[in-house]
């Protein structure tokens, strides 16, 4: 692959930044003194995250886990007070297995590691589970561990023909974090998913790659101690400050975000996410603007540009007999309504799962529908104003997407999808995951002016996608190993069916 001499300067400076900021922040580590785990778990691994809701349903977790990144601190406080006989077979399964990802994190010193991934074919419609974005990538990188007021997680990655061809040397997945109190700030590269969902989020998913940026959030999820507010249960709240790239019709503009979750039962999960574009090159940027946006009054009020988007989300867990099933939902909308501050024009998802063990393993399955038209769960396909209006904007015309991606659902706009999936891990800790997802993308057969409109298919498209894959453990300490393929249908308007084949490989591998 030729690059041309602005995309070598790029890299290049992205190279010398991070390079200098491993450094520093490494030196940092040494100088902190040691407190409470106050590092980050990502979003990525469907296993992980299965043995998590596992134990939160089972109350045995006890804060909401439907905002990705999770505090590792939060999560070792509430095993250790587990009272591991009175788990069941499966709850014991998924309590081994995070506490073994916990003792590995809590290694002391300075960890390296080392990542190889490769994929042949096309990479389309992303979900919960981490894909390589390249055809080839490696990453090197350290870590703290846990156990210290500040935590590092550094890396970069070189990758070989990557998706929309940007980015030769990406810090993805980099951050430093700092423990004041019960806040834990960090700053970095930080991917983020927002919802109960598994096939994507509406508002904020791991679609595309993480933007840089600083954020705060609560890492114990203590509940109030006050009247009324007390009923609200354990609660979480996190707020980041973004950037977004130079290579749009506005450059430059912030990405602000903001979600509060919290459990008034042990069995329901609420959760309220919002999301701003606002200021950029040639924007108004002052305080006054920027209440306005945040209150939704700017555009309605002023005519200052901005574009948010709000999303509201529940799941609800319970029992039949002796099988637990979980039903969940997310709707986000777009613009304000005429009710002043509150959003309109809402997309939506449905979701159904149920889990339990399997001989020695465990499983997971689950049931998703989800339609990006800000018409959720009507028949109407022909009239109204709703078509091309979600993660559009008339002002910030590249839209709710970063570097050609969207930050939303994985279908883009006015597509309907429908996943089924499942997960299942052996008593041997391999990991399989299946999934299918068929629907409709863009609809309409229209997309809003360039720079805007649907990232996956510019006509109307029906798709067919088949996913599977297999992780594991290596013995000896030699660390994780996953394969998938997949292959993906597509039929366009008035064109032939094509196919997109792929496989894919990744290695992982950490060194004291």
């Amino acid at each position: 692959m030729r690059l041309s001499g602005g995309e070598i300067g790029r890299n290049r400076d992205v190279a010398v930044a991070s390079a200098a900021a491993f450094l520093w922040l490494a030196l940092l580590a040494v100088l902190v003194p040691a407190a409470q785990a106050a590092n980050l778990l990502q979003p990525g691994d469907p296993q992980i995250r299965s043995d998590i809701e596992i134990l939160a349903d089972a109350g045995i977790l006890h804060a909401p886990v439907t905002s990705w990144p999770l505090p590792w601190a939060s999560i070792a406080a509430d095993l250790e007070r587990a009272d591991v006989n009175a788990l069941s077979p499966l709850e014991y399964r998924a309590f081994s297995r995070l506490a073994a990802l916990l003792h590995i994190e809590r290694r002391g010193g300075a960890q390296f590691k080392a990542a190889v991934k490769a994929r042949g074919g096309d990479t389309v419609l992303r979900w919960y589970r981490s894909e390589p974005r390249a055809r080839g990538a490696l990453t090197v990188g350290a870590d703290n561990g846990t156990g210290n007021t500040l935590n590092y997680n550094l890396g970069l990655t070189a990758a070989l023909d990557p998706d929309h061809d940007h980015g030769t040397i990406r810090p993805d997945g980099s951050y430093l974090g700092l423990r004041a109190g019960n806040w834990l700030i960090n700053a970095g590269w930080l991917d983020r998913w927002w919802g109960p969902a598994w096939s994507g989020s509406l508002i904020l998913g791991t679609n595309a790659r993480p933007v840089p940026g600083i954020a705060i959030g609560r890492v114990s999820a203590e509940p109030f101690h006050v009247p009324v507010l007390k009923w609200l249960g354990p609660w979480r709240l996190t707020f980041f400050v973004d950037r977004l790239n130079n290579d749009r019709a506005i450059p430059h503009p912030w990405f602000f975000g903001g979600r509060f979750t919290f459990r008034p039962l042990t069995a329901l999960t609420i959760g309220i996410s919002r999301t701003v574009q606002w200021c950029g090159a040639g924007q108004p940027c002052d305080w006054v603007h920027f209440r306005q946006m945040v209150t939704g009054t700017s555009y309605r009020d002023t005519g200052v540009p901005g574009s948010s988007l709000a999303s509201f989300d529940i799941r609800g867990q319970f029992d039949l007999g002796t099988q637990p099933f979980a039903i969940y939902m997310q709707e986000a909308g777009e613009d304000i309504g005429k009710l002043r501050h509150l959003p309109k024009k809402f997309m939506g998802l449905l979701g159904f799962e149920t889990w339990g063990a399997m001989g020695e393993g465990s499983y997971r399955l689950f049931a998703e529908f989800a339609d990006t038209r800000p018409k959720f769960l009507t028949v109407d396909d022909v009239s109204g104003n709703t078509w091309n209006v979600a993660y559009e904007n008339h002002q910030y015309r590249t839209g709710y997407r970063y570097y050609g991606q969207v930050m939303g659902y994985p279908t883009d706009n006015d597509s309907r999808l429908v996943t089924l999936g499942a997960i299942f891990t052996d008593g041997a800790n391999h990991t399989w995951t299946a999934l299918l997802r068929g629907g409709v993308i863009n609809r309409d057969d229209a997309n809003a002016r360039l720079p805007g409109g649907n990232s996956v298919a510019l006509r109307k498209t029906d798709i067919i996608d088949a996913t599977l894959s297999w992780s594991t453990r290596l013995p000896r300490t030699l660390g994780k190993l996953s394969i998938a393929a997949g292959v993906t249908r597509w039929t366009p308007i008035n064109a032939d069916t094509q196919y997109d084949k792929r496989v894919s490989l990744s290695w992982m591998h950490g060194f004291q």
